[in-house]
């Protein structure tokens, strides 16, 4: 059981059924993707939406995938969102099929 907004439990089958309907919502989203040595940049729009969007769906990739590491960055004067993930060897391979990454790059 994992818990999520005021302290309510979900089961891990819960979460992923949550993930799955959050997920198409956060891919179509993502302005631009970066590859980088360790993993991918996904880059947001700017607005406060966007932000509630990502970080909802945040909480929910660190409980399904909690090998991952995320750097989440807010731009200031209200610029872009940029989200960093990376992990361990094999991550950019598990990325670019669990989002299907390669339609931006």
């Amino acid at each position: 059981m994992h818990s999520l907004r005021g302290n309510v439990e979900f089961t891990k089958e819960e979460i992923q059924e949550k993930r799955a309907e959050i997920l198409p919502v956060v891919l179509d989203n993502i302005k631009r993707v970066e590859e980088m040595d360790e993993g991918y940049v996904l880059r947001f729009g700017t607005s406060d939406l966007e932000v509630a969007l990502v970080t909802e769906w945040l909480v929910l990739e660190r409980i399904c995938n909690s090998f991952l590491r995320y750097q989440l960055t807010l731009e200031s004067n209200n610029g872009p969102v940029t989200l960093l993930i990376s992990g361990p060897s094999g991550t950019k391979d598990f990325l670019q099929m669990e989002f299907s990454l390669r339609r931006w790059l």
